[in-house]
């Protein structure tokens, strides 16, 4: 499946505002035929479009559970183990 599973996408929509899918990673979603979630391009997205700084903050997870609370924080946790 190329596509991110719905109840996740709607999850991550309705938690960080943005869509699930641009956090897609092409070369392992073509390798392994399931959609892969690029933890990278989600920290990079967070460094520019909504601060984050590990000097700042800390860690990635320190941020997401800061901003979004431990929803976030399990739904990247549940993204990065099944995606």
């Amino acid at each position: 499946m190329l596509t991110p599973p719905k109840e996740l996408s709607e999850r991550f929509k309705q938690l960080f505002d943005v869509e699930l899918f641009n956090f897609k990673e092409p070369a392992m979603m073509m390798a392994t035929g399931k959609f892969f979630f690029n933890l990278i391009m989600f920290d990079e997205y967070c460094h520019k479009r909504l601060g984050y700084s590990e000097k700042k903050h800390g860690s990635l997870k320190s941020f997401i559970k800061k901003k979004y609370g431990q929803a976030g924080v399990d739904l990247i946790e549940r993204l990065n183990k099944e995606c």
